[in-house]
């Protein structure tokens, strides 16, 4: 195929293994929509969120559409970077997590007022209106999004907090659609999601509450089980993550099945791993499976 192969091995360390193929590009596919302009390839962000796998993933998108960016885990750090902040080189747009302990978004906005006139974009995981319209009273917020933010949405944000229109309309899959009374049959359930990823656990729980359930998450198996033993008829249906430190969801199946009460409970498993095998072994005391990479309608 006209490529290379490489590899690069070392003893009780392990092995790269690296190639390099060239493509064609298809002259059907489209332009890439979040292509930057130049005079805004390389514009500064400063990113504050205390949790790290948010922060980092983030990070990653904003780097990915070619932005320059700057993390903090805390108000008070943003607080002290903008007050030290090179006035030749400014940064051009802070995100902001509004949830944070400590130091929150609105006391941090309130305070680097004082010291600078950064635009602000807020990051916030509560969607209650009035705590909405608090946020955009500090002048320096632009715009607020909800957390978790698809591309599409933080790149939107990004745009509109820095005052450009070019916003970006992607076609969504779509989605099987349900009637109004298939919906009201599930709205107020009782719903535990058993996950040891937070990125994870915030997208499960922002589409569950899409529909009105009521959910509570724990990160291992171990506290599933115990969780289920002292709420024998508070949960309707267990979202099971499969691979969990501490016990998996095999295990915490395993154990929840052993107690009759808990036979009537359905378990769905959840894993990045969609081999038939998998799948089998599920079958046994799952009620059903899907992988992580699922869309809203499943």
């Amino acid at each position: 195929m006209g490529g290379q192969l490489s590899v690069e091995s070392e003893l009780n360390k392990g092995s790269c293994f690296t190639f390099t193929l060239a493509f064609g590009i298809d002259p059907k596919s489209k332009p890439n929509p979040y292509a930057l302009d130049d005079n805004l390839k390389k514009t500064r962000i400063l990113l504050c969120d205390d949790n790290r796998s948010s922060r980092s993933a983030i990070t990653a998108e904003l780097k990915s559409f070619g932005f320059e960016v700057y993390p903090a885990s805390s108000g008070f750090e943003v607080v002290d970077r903008l007050e030290k902040n090179d006035s030749k080189d400014p940064f051009s747009l802070l995100l902001l997590d509004s949830e944070m302990p400590l130091q929150n978004g609105y006391e941090t906005v309130q305070k680097i007022e004082a010291v600078s006139k950064v635009p602000v974009l807020m990051l916030s995981c509560n969607e209650n209106e009035a705590y909405l319209k608090k946020l955009a009273t500090l002048p320096s917020v632009r715009h607020t999004i909800t957390k978790p933010a698809c591309r599409r949405k933080l790149f939107n944000g990004v745009m509109e907090a820095l005052g450009h229109s070019e916003l970006v309309q992607v076609e969504m899959p779509a989605f099987t659609k349900f009637s109004e009374e298939q919906l009201s049959s599930i709205r107020g359930a009782q719903i535990l999601v058993v996950e040891d990823n937070e990125i994870n656990q915030q997208v499960i729980v922002e589409i569950l509450k899409t529909i009105s359930c009521r959910v509570d998450v724990v990160e291992d198996g171990a506290k599933a089980v115990k969780t289920i033993a002292c709420n024998k008829e508070r949960y309707e249906l267990v979202f099971m993550d499969l691979q969990m430190p501490v016990l998996d969801g095999f295990g915490a199946t395993i154990e929840i099945r052993k107690n009759e009460a808990f036979d009537n409970i359905p378990i769905v498993a959840m894993t990045a791993d969609a081999l038939k095998g998998v799948k089998e072994r599920c079958i046994r005391r799952w009620n059903e499976r899907i992988s992580h990479q699922t869309d809203r309608s499943r």
